[in-house]
């Protein structure tokens, strides 16, 4: 993370899911990006209700998740205050839980308790260092192109928790758990140093 940030940085967590609904967990790209996994009918609503009362206004860079839930919620906070199109982007995109692929989303609960241990969970899951590092590395691009700017970054629970953590100058994976969680929809001020 850039030592001092240019620009103002809200973090967005993704409205309901269709996956969310279910409680399943949807993690890999193909699965993702696909619209039969996007937002569900009280997703929509929480996004639309968020646009309403964000407070952000048309000059809002909006990167997001390619997600389609990330996606879909980024188009409908765009549309409201009158911003670009958001600008999709594999940095925010899912943490990766590997095999846990359409399993219930229960099985978070064993992941973020190895994450708080410093080891590694396995079974294809991607570590949250590796996590923040990507959006680290989309950060440091969007303070190479913009100064003076507020961008609004639409992602997933964890990304967020580990963007929160290395501005917090904590661990990413052992420290999270000190930062309250993201709830659906929720819109949360980063920073600007």
């Amino acid at each position: 993370m850039p030592s001092k940030l240019q620009n103002d940085y809200y973090l967005m967590r993704h409205a309901l899911s269709i996956p969310n609904e279910r409680g399943i967990i949807i993690s890999w790209p193909e699965n993702g990006k696909s619209l039969v996994n996007g937002l569900c009918k009280e997703g929509i609503s929480q996004a639309q209700m968020a646009a309403k009362n964000c407070g952000l206004g048309s000059e809002t860079i909006i990167y997001s998740s390619d997600f389609s839930s990330a996606m879909q919620t980024a188009q409908i906070i765009a549309d409201a205050i009158g911003a670009a199109n958001p600008i999709a982007s594999t940095e925010l995109g899912e943490r990766n839980f590997g095999e846990l692929e359409f399993e219930s989303d229960k099985k978070y609960a064993n992941v973020w308790h190895v994450d708080s241990t410093g080891r590694e969970y396995g079974h294809g899951v991607e570590n949250l260092v590796n996590v923040a590092n990507r959006a680290i590395r989309l950060i440091e691009g969007i303070e190479n192109l913009h100064r003076n700017k507020t961008i609004l970054l639409v992602s997933h629970g964890d990304n967020l928790q580990a963007i929160q953590a290395v501005y917090q100058k904590i661990h990413p994976a052992l420290d999270c758990t000190k930062i309250p969680f993201m709830a659906n929809a929720e819109i949360r001020y980063l920073g600007h140093d």
